[in-house]
Protein backbone atom coordinates (compact mmCIF):
# COMPACT_ATOMS: atom_id res chain seq x y z
CA UNK A 1 0.00 0.00 0.00
CA UNK A 2 2.87 2.31 1.01
CA UNK A 3 4.24 1.95 -2.64
CA UNK A 4 0.91 2.70 -4.44
CA UNK A 5 0.95 5.67 -1.86
CA UNK A 6 4.41 7.10 -3.01
CA UNK A 7 3.42 6.12 -6.94
CA UNK A 8 0.33 8.28 -6.90
CA UNK A 9 1.88 10.84 -4.53
CA UNK A 10 4.67 11.74 -6.11
CA UNK A 11 2.64 11.71 -9.97
CA UNK A 12 0.69 14.34 -8.51
CA UNK A 13 3.31 16.48 -7.60
CA UNK A 14 4.14 17.36 -11.33
CA UNK A 15 2.16 20.22 -12.48
CA UNK A 16 1.88 23.24 -15.01
CA UNK A 17 4.99 25.56 -14.96
CA UNK A 18 6.22 27.26 -18.00
CA UNK A 19 10.09 26.70 -18.31
CA UNK A 20 11.91 29.99 -17.88
CA UNK A 21 14.24 31.06 -20.41
CA UNK A 22 15.88 28.48 -22.70
CA UNK A 23 18.49 26.36 -20.53
CA UNK A 24 17.28 26.82 -17.48
CA UNK A 25 15.17 24.97 -14.72
CA UNK A 26 11.12 25.25 -14.99
CA UNK A 27 10.14 27.89 -12.56
CA UNK A 28 6.71 28.23 -10.90
CA UNK A 29 4.53 31.04 -10.93
CA UNK A 30 2.75 30.35 -7.58
CA UNK A 31 -0.84 32.05 -8.60
CA UNK A 32 -1.24 30.56 -12.19
CA UNK A 33 0.16 26.91 -11.61
CA UNK A 34 -1.83 23.76 -11.40
CA UNK A 35 0.26 21.86 -9.01
CA UNK A 36 3.44 23.91 -8.16
CA UNK A 37 7.11 22.11 -7.77
CA UNK A 38 9.72 24.09 -7.95
CA UNK A 39 13.05 22.79 -6.41
CA UNK A 40 12.84 23.14 -2.21
CA UNK A 41 9.04 22.60 -2.87
CA UNK A 42 7.73 20.34 0.49
CA UNK A 43 4.64 18.17 1.87
CA UNK A 44 4.26 16.78 5.04
CA UNK A 45 1.62 14.63 5.38
CA UNK A 46 -0.11 12.72 8.71
CA UNK A 47 -1.74 9.94 8.17
CA UNK A 48 -4.74 8.66 10.53
CA UNK A 49 -1.73 5.68 11.98
CA UNK A 50 0.38 8.54 12.95
CA UNK A 51 2.18 8.55 11.04
CA UNK A 52 4.24 11.01 8.70
CA UNK A 53 5.86 11.24 5.13
CA UNK A 54 8.10 13.93 3.70
CA UNK A 55 7.49 14.54 -0.13
CA UNK A 56 10.60 17.25 -1.29
CA UNK A 57 11.56 18.65 -4.32
CA UNK A 58 15.09 18.02 -5.27
CA UNK A 59 15.50 19.04 -8.93
CA UNK A 60 13.88 19.65 -12.17
CA UNK A 61 14.77 19.81 -15.82
CA UNK A 62 13.55 20.62 -19.19
CA UNK A 63 12.90 17.48 -21.28
CA UNK A 64 12.19 16.93 -25.26
CA UNK A 65 9.25 15.31 -23.38
CA UNK A 66 7.96 17.60 -20.73
CA UNK A 67 9.51 17.79 -17.46
CA UNK A 68 11.43 15.79 -15.46
CA UNK A 69 11.21 16.34 -11.66
CA UNK A 70 13.07 14.41 -9.02
CA UNK A 71 11.64 14.21 -5.52
CA UNK A 72 13.52 12.52 -2.59
CA UNK A 73 12.74 9.22 -3.72
CA UNK A 74 11.56 9.17 -7.55
CA UNK A 75 11.47 10.96 -10.89
CA UNK A 76 8.62 11.25 -13.13
CA UNK A 77 7.61 12.96 -16.52
CA UNK A 78 5.21 16.02 -17.10
CA UNK A 79 4.32 16.28 -20.68
CA UNK A 80 1.55 19.19 -20.75
CA UNK A 81 1.26 22.27 -18.78
CA UNK A 82 -2.30 21.14 -16.88
CA UNK A 83 -1.90 17.69 -16.64
CA UNK A 84 0.40 15.17 -14.92
CA UNK A 85 1.52 11.96 -16.50
CA UNK A 86 2.92 8.58 -14.54
CA UNK A 87 5.08 6.87 -16.20
CA UNK A 88 3.90 3.23 -16.75
CA UNK A 89 5.93 -0.24 -17.08
CA UNK A 90 5.33 -3.38 -19.43
CA UNK A 91 5.07 -6.30 -18.17
CA UNK A 92 8.31 -6.89 -21.33
CA UNK A 93 10.10 -4.38 -19.36
CA UNK A 94 9.18 -1.60 -21.77
CA UNK A 95 7.87 2.03 -20.82
CA UNK A 96 4.72 4.37 -21.71
CA UNK A 97 3.35 7.38 -19.78
CA UNK A 98 -0.59 8.05 -19.15
CA UNK A 99 -2.35 10.92 -17.51
CA UNK A 100 -2.56 10.53 -13.69
CA UNK A 101 -3.77 14.31 -13.12
CA UNK A 102 -6.01 16.20 -15.59
CA UNK A 103 -6.45 19.65 -14.71
CA UNK A 104 -10.73 19.45 -15.54
CA UNK A 105 -13.51 22.05 -15.33
CA UNK A 106 -16.28 20.03 -14.15
CA UNK A 107 -16.07 15.95 -14.39
CA UNK A 108 -13.85 13.77 -16.50
CA UNK A 109 -13.22 9.74 -16.87
CA UNK A 110 -10.08 8.21 -18.17
CA UNK A 111 -7.37 5.98 -18.14
CA UNK A 112 -4.32 5.68 -15.47
CA UNK A 113 -1.79 2.96 -14.64
CA UNK A 114 -0.08 2.17 -11.40
CA UNK A 115 2.69 0.45 -12.37
CA UNK A 116 1.99 -2.24 -15.02
CA UNK A 117 -1.85 -2.22 -13.93
CA UNK A 118 -4.19 0.09 -16.34
CA UNK A 119 -7.52 1.62 -13.93
CA UNK A 120 -9.69 4.24 -14.54
CA UNK A 121 -10.01 7.34 -12.83
CA UNK A 122 -13.25 9.65 -12.32
CA UNK A 123 -12.52 13.30 -11.83
CA UNK A 124 -14.76 15.93 -10.25
CA UNK A 125 -14.16 19.57 -9.79
CA UNK A 126 -15.66 20.07 -6.36
CA UNK A 127 -18.02 22.82 -5.01
CA UNK A 128 -16.98 25.04 -1.81
CA UNK A 129 -13.85 24.88 0.45
CA UNK A 130 -12.34 21.68 1.83
CA UNK A 131 -11.35 21.81 5.63
CA UNK A 132 -7.92 19.99 5.85
CA UNK A 133 -6.05 19.69 9.50
CA UNK A 134 -7.66 23.12 10.21
CA UNK A 135 -7.43 24.88 6.82
CA UNK A 136 -9.67 25.58 4.28
CA UNK A 137 -8.80 25.02 0.28
CA UNK A 138 -10.42 26.29 -2.84
CA UNK A 139 -10.36 25.15 -6.45
CA UNK A 140 -9.68 21.49 -5.21
CA UNK A 141 -10.95 18.22 -7.58
CA UNK A 142 -11.04 15.24 -6.61
CA UNK A 143 -9.85 11.85 -8.54
CA UNK A 144 -11.13 8.79 -7.80
CA UNK A 145 -8.31 6.00 -8.87
CA UNK A 146 -10.52 3.31 -9.10
CA UNK A 147 -11.06 0.64 -7.05
CA UNK A 148 -8.73 1.67 -4.18
CA UNK A 149 -7.67 5.81 -3.60
CA UNK A 150 -9.04 8.78 -3.68
CA UNK A 151 -6.87 11.91 -4.13
CA UNK A 152 -8.01 15.73 -3.87
CA UNK A 153 -5.69 17.86 -5.13
CA UNK A 154 -6.14 21.85 -4.67
CA UNK A 155 -4.88 23.74 -7.51
CA UNK A 156 -1.76 26.13 -6.92
CA UNK A 157 -1.19 23.43 -3.61
CA UNK A 158 -0.99 20.16 -4.37
CA UNK A 159 -2.27 16.25 -2.68
CA UNK A 160 -4.50 17.57 -0.03
CA UNK A 161 -6.27 14.15 1.20
CA UNK A 162 -5.41 11.01 0.19
CA UNK A 163 -8.34 8.21 1.15
CA UNK A 164 -7.69 4.50 0.84
CA UNK A 165 -10.37 2.16 0.59
CA UNK A 166 -10.71 -1.79 1.24
CA UNK A 167 -12.23 -4.62 -1.45
CA UNK A 168 -15.60 -3.65 0.04
CA UNK A 169 -15.62 0.55 -0.32
CA UNK A 170 -15.31 0.52 3.39
CA UNK A 171 -12.36 3.39 4.68
CA UNK A 172 -9.18 1.62 5.05
CA UNK A 173 -7.03 4.73 6.04
CA UNK A 174 -6.53 8.91 5.65
CA UNK A 175 -3.23 11.00 4.70
CA UNK A 176 -4.17 14.92 5.25
CA UNK A 177 -1.65 17.51 4.56
CA UNK A 178 -0.24 19.10 7.15
CA UNK A 179 2.56 21.06 6.35
CA UNK A 180 3.32 22.80 3.03
CA UNK A 181 6.03 25.61 1.40
CA UNK A 182 6.54 26.35 -1.88
CA UNK A 183 10.19 27.62 -2.36
CA UNK A 184 10.54 30.60 -4.94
Amino acid sequence: MKLIYYLILAATIFGACKSSKGGQNPKCATDKTFIPYSVGTYWIYQSTDGYSDTLKVVSNEKTDKGIKVNLNFEKWLLVSEDSLFVRCNTRGGGEFTMPLYLKIKEKAEYETCLGDVVTRVEAQRITGPIAVNGKAYTDCTEYFIKPYTKVIVADRVGPIKFTYLDINGELKSERQLKEFLIKK
